[in-house]
């Protein structure tokens, strides 16, 4: 965790709930950084699907179409939420497990 503070990704502040616990968000440099990556991996998934043909873009459809489907009717195993009592001033500052 400290790196990533080092680094400028992410910030730590004190739970005022619970003094224990350290609150983590990340910072604008974080998000940006996350928009980029994202941005290059979908340039690389349409650098790959202008390599099928029109036979394996059929059976792409077809097999994501059925993932999809099975996606919306199955439920999730584990949902990471926020605590229920997590304050407006906290933001979207998420729990950590790290210890003073």
């Amino acid at each position: 965790m400290e790196k990533l503070v080092r680094a400028g990704l992410v910030q730590r502040a004190e739970d005022p709930n619970d003094r224990r616990q350290t609150l983590v968000r990340l910072t604008q440099q974080a998000e940006d950084l996350i928009e980029h990556l994202s941005q290059d991996r979908l340039e690389q998934v349409r650098f790959w699907l202008n390599q099928l043909n029109e036979e394996e873009l059929t059976a792409l459809r077809v097999g994501l179409e059925a993932l999809s489907r099975v996606a919306e009717t199955a439920q999730p195993q584990t949902e990471q939420r926020l605590p229920s009592n997590t304050s407006k001033e906290q933001g979207s500052f998420l729990h950590s497990n790290e210890r003073k």
